[in-house]
């Protein structure tokens, strides 16, 4: 079972991390409000799978970017990442931390953004437990 678990990986396989995290509108359009913002780093990219839509390159070095929705200042503190997202009058900041390793294939599709899906939550793998059923009736 360990063989075949290690021949299913491929060498070029990569993980992706899932960031996820509450922020609040600092000012603008809701202002007070608390909003939700997940992102995934990998294969040198961050994209979101909520909120506003990003997808850009991605070190792990502190980035500013302008997306199609906005503009993004994204800066790695620690084991988190401090985003700030303006959209006019609107600023939202957030500190997301990770919750998980994804693995992904060495080609990763891009984002369900870029397909023009919707996104999916992440499914994490299930798992069975097989418990033997004990024969709990006897006849005297």
């Amino acid at each position: 079972m360990l063989l075949a678990l290690q021949l299913g990986q491929s060498a070029g396989a990569q993980e992706t991390q899932v960031w996820i995290g509450t922020g609040q509108i600092l000012s603008g359009q809701g202002q007070g409000a608390t909003v939700q913002l997940v992102l995934e780093t990998g294969g040198g990219r961050i994209w979101s799978q909520s909120g506003p839509a990003l997808d850009a390159p991605f070190s792990g070095e502190q980035i500013s970017v302008t997306s199609s929705d906005g503009t993004w200042q994204i800066q790695p503190q620690g084991d988190q990442l401090v985003v700030t997202f303006y959209r006019g009058e609107q600023i939202i900041r957030w500190q997301l931390r990770p919750v998980g390793k994804v693995p992904t294939s060495s080609s990763p599709l891009p984002p369900a953004s870029w397909r023009g899906e919707t996104p999916q939550p992440l499914a994490l793998p299930k798992r069975e437990l097989v418990l033997p059923v004990l024969n709990l009736l006897r006849h005297p």
